[in-house]
């Protein structure tokens, strides 16, 4: 399957795929997304890392249940591809500077064929004045990542962060018999208004130098109230939330059967959000 990347991406679900009404001619291609697909019909095993924050670590939020990196590494077993390597050192907190300064113990010492690059949602906090600093660290990354022998890097836009009232939200957080401050409330405030800034900026990135982009961002936009369901909390996206991340990538790189075990699992975003039928 072979359809161009843009900032909107299609979304499987239930053999269902839903395009963004921006995107452009399916029936062109693109040496991005073809590349990407190529990946899967490679007979040698491939070393897969997936970089990140706690979106991509995917710890506590999922209560129990797969990332989208542990749901990546089920879809491969299930294509026969059981000697590939799926590895994530994503961590809580993290940004593209955390990324620099542990490059090696997060990306070189396991001398990756292809990178997956998901940030933003802390490096935002910086706000407008640190989109360049971002832009520039991000493409130092993807220099190094090359550096360290990978073949492809693929990047990735981040996923929306709820609209709440910063207070409240940050009141059930810290418990009712706290006083929430202005400190208390920066980095959600920052994140609630800035973040777009550096999802088009990774666009731009993406665009700039040819690389491919799975835009997570796009996705969750198009389902609107219902991103209440995908997330836990306000910032981290529950079992449902990285099944369909899971299930964009899979629409993005040829991985998506609908008769595959990992392709069926339930995600709350009904069929009538998809614009075409595959």
């Amino acid at each position: 399957m072979k359809q161009i990347i843009t900032a909107s991406l299609c979304v499987c679900l239930g053999g269902i795929l839903a395009w963004n009404a921006a995107m452009t001619d399916s029936s062109s291609t693109s040496s991005e997304e073809t590349s990407m697909s190529e990946l899967i019909s490679q007979k040698e095993p491939i070393t897969w890392l997936f970089c990140g924050d706690s979106i991509t670590a995917g710890m506590v939020y999922t209560h129990g249940w797969r990332n989208f990196s542990e749901l990546f590494n089920e879809r491969l077993y299930e294509l026969g591809r059981s000697g590939d390597v799926v590895i994530n050192t994503a961590r809580s907190g993290a940004n593209l500077g955390d990324l620099l300064g542990n490059f090696d113990r997060s990306v070189t010492r396991f001398h990756p064929d292809v990178v997956f690059l998901l940030f933003g949602t802390n490096d935002c906090v910086s706000g407008p004045e640190g989109v360049k600093q971002f832009t520039e660290r991000y493409t130092e990354v993807i220099r190094r990542c090359r550096q360290a022998g990978a073949s492809t890097v693929i990047l990735q836009s981040t996923i929306p962060v709820m609209p709440l009232d910063p207070i409240r939200a940050t009141q059930l957080e810290l418990g009712p018999d706290k006083t929430v401050t202005d400190r208390d409330t920066h980095n959600l405030r920052m994140r609630l208004t800035h973040l777009p800034l550096y999802v088009e900026a990774v666009r731009k990135i993406s665009k700039a130098d040819k690389l491919p982009l799975i835009d997570h961002w796009a996705v969750w936009r198009k389902t609107g109230t219902k991103i209440g369901r995908l997330t836990e909390g306000f910032i981290h996206p529950n079992e449902y939330g990285h099944r369909l991340m899971a299930y964009t990538i899979f629409s993005a790189m040829g991985m998506w059967d609908d008769k595959s075990p990992t392709c069926r699992l339930f995600v709350p975003v009904e069929k009538d959000m998809y614009i075409q039928a595959q």
